[in-house]
């Protein structure tokens, strides 16, 4: 127990501003000390971020290890999209799918019986990289006669996000409900590259994104399909009124 509190603390000190929102760790409960899991999940992201609305379906392989008790971590692989609506550039088309990887650490803070009852700390961090190919019809004047022409958009995303979450979950026979909320970090890179036949050499720029302390609210439910397998499912809310979920099929084994 001791190894536990100091490794939390350790990890909660050293990166204080770690949050961020994909499902929390589902399924919900911790798995217990030398359990395996493996999981496929899927999830719907929608982020605020500097004013345009950022949406990412993600589609992800995890496999998770009991350290401990009291400790599970986990290594998540799989693909991502990603799609912006953005106020400068609000037709922006939806990137292609890019490798997208992760992982975590979940803690296991309370546990009590008659109720039987959980409350545990999730830690994530996801990153990926993906292009956005986009065409624009524009037009000018030139020579008092009104010209359209074409603009050639090439945008380049380094997305990264950080999370931490606080869950409770009433452990029952089939369905077991849990609640919590999260803090989430959004933050990366855009480089834009623009090209047009009016121009005589392409526009390039770039600049940096981040949204601090998204908070939302948490609600789930893992069900028991018999054995070791558990379905979850998980719905976020956040503070700007934007939808998220989650859904996750997984295996424990010993």
């Amino acid at each position: 127990m001791r190894y536990s509190i100091v490794l939390i603390l350790v990890i909660v000190i050293a990166i204080p501003s770690l949050c961020f929102s994909a499902g929390s760790g589902l399924p919900a409960s911790t798995i217990g000390k030398e359990t395996y899991g493996i999981s496929l999940e899927g999830e719907e992201q929608i982020k605020r971020v500097d004013g345009d609305i950022i949406k990412s379906r993600r589609y992800l392989g995890k496999i998770t290890w009991g350290m401990t008790d009291c400790i599970d971590i986990y290594g998540k692989l799989g693909a991502s999209d990603l799609r912006v609506e953005a106020s400068d550039y609000p037709r922006l088309k939806a990137a292609p799918r890019s490798m997208v990887w992760g992982g975590g650490l979940r803690y296991r803070i309370i546990k009590t019986y008659d109720p039987d009852l959980i409350a545990y700390l999730d830690l994530q961090y996801v990153s990926f990289n993906c292009k956005v190919a986009s065409t624009f019809e524009k037009s000018v004047e030139i020579g008092g006669e009104i010209q359209s022409y074409k603009e050639e958009h090439l945008v380049k995303y380094r997305y990264r996000e950080a999370q931490i979450s606080f869950i409770g979950k009433w452990e029952r026979k089939v369905f077991s409900p849990y609640a919590g909320f999260a803090l989430t970090n959004v933050f990366g890179h855009v480089d834009r590259r623009m090209e047009s036949e009016i121009w005589e050499k392409p526009r390039v720029d770039g600049n940096d994104f981040r949204e601090y302390g998204i908070s939302e609210a948490i609600v789930g439910m893992d069900l028991d399909l018999g054995g070791t397998g558990k379905l979850s499912i998980e719905i976020r809310f956040s503070d700007s009124d934007d939808v998220s979920y989650s859904i996750g099929l997984s295996e424990l084994t010993r």
